[in-house]
């Protein structure tokens, strides 16, 4: 019996175990809004917020940061990268996280190795004559964590993707 549950021992602990990097999921593309965006620290930040399923809470707002690459100042559009709308599957977050608990979103967001923010291109790029209906402008950025009943003001009234 007891050389038994040895040898299964054994074998259990030669099996291999996921690491948290290989439960990790590979990519998302998230649609945001974008007047969704705040300058921060060598950084922009997009955000969305939902309603909150807590009764405690109005709402719950979700960051991604877009790091600079460097330490010179750069535009929000200047950090991004036009493609296709056709050319990705993107998810919209009002309907894709409708119902979902703030945990099983804040530890779905957590999962991912690559985030991309996606986004329309601002209105200053709408006016040169080309038509940017079938493009967005496309962010790599990481998932920056959550916070309850914060609302962003934009006390300039002007839209960060446009400078």
């Amino acid at each position: 019996m007891k050389k038994s549950i040895l040898i299964f021992l054994l074998f259990l602990s030669s099996l291999p175990l996921l690491s948290q990097e290989e439960l990790k999921k590979e990519e998302l593309y998230i649609y945001v809004s974008n007047i969704s965006f705040q300058s921060s620290v060598l950084s922009y930040e997009a955000y969305f917020g939902l309603e909150s399923q807590e009764e405690d809470f109005n709402h719950d707002t979700y960051f991604f940061k877009i790091s600079f690459p460097d330490l010179e100042h750069h535009t929000l559009f200047g950090l991004g990268k036009t493609i296709e709308k056709k050319s990705i599957n993107y998810i919209e977050p009002i309907s894709y996280f409708k119902n979902k608990s703030f945990c099983y979103m804040h530890l779905e967001l957590s999962r991912y190795k690559r985030i991309f923010i996606v986004t329309d291109f601002p209105n200053t790029h709408k006016e040169g004559g080309k038509s940017y209906k079938d493009k967005f402008v496309i962010f790599y950025s990481r998932y920056n964590g959550s916070i309850k009943d914060i609302s962003f003001m934009n006390m300039t009234n002007k839209n960060l993707i446009n400078l």
